[in-house]
């Protein structure tokens, strides 16, 4: 089941971790300690993008999200007021997308402490999204199993499910392709 309450901890120390692009190796370093504490095999590459990994029955599963944040804000600290999370004002609160990754890590707890029967799991946490998608474009995919998965980043009201949006590809003149 999932523990709000250990989610909500997750979430805060998350965002705490400055991670602007092009910034990420800190968090990316603390994801992968936290993924291998969670018993995953845990992959990073140059750029600093994670592939962790646990084992299950059937087809792999994916879960996805990014450990960057918009801007360039450092010190970023949460306050929680009339139970709504908040930045202090001086800084992005930088929840797009650590909400994802405190998902992601809290469901992992989860199905271990419940000892649910699940599909094996593979965790892509990249870096650069808020800049073009980076670490995405220069995630090696080849490395990667699953055929399906969830992406944990969409705007929009909580609860909702996006199962389709609209993309562009640009080359690097920024002509679109």
């Amino acid at each position: 089941m999932i523990n709000e309450t250990r989610l909500l901890e997750t979430f805060l120390a998350l965002v705490a971790i400055d991670s602007p692009s092009g910034q990420e190796e800190t968090i990316s370093k603390d994801l992968a300690r936290r993924f291998a504490e969670l018993g995953g095999t845990v992959e990073q590459d140059e750029h600093w993008n994670l592939i962790a990994r646990w084992p299950g029955q059937g087809d792999p599963l994916m879960l996805s999200a990014h450990m960057d944040t918009v801007g360039k804000d450092v010190g970023i600290t949460p306050v929680i007021r009339a139970g709504v999370i908040y930045s202090d004002g001086t800084t992005i609160l930088g929840g797009d997308d650590k909400s994802g990754v405190a998902a992601i890590l809290e469901v992992i707890r989860s199905l271990q402490e419940d000892g649910v029967a699940h599909p094996p799991l593979e965790v892509v946490i990249s870096v650069g999204e808020e800049v073009s998608l980076r670490g995405a474009k220069l995630l090696d995919k080849s490395r990667l199993t699953a055929r399906r998965g969830y992406v944990l980043d969409s705007g929009g009201p909580i609860g909702t499910i996006v199962t389709s949006a609209p993309m562009a590809r640009w080359r690097r003149d920024n002509a679109p392709e």
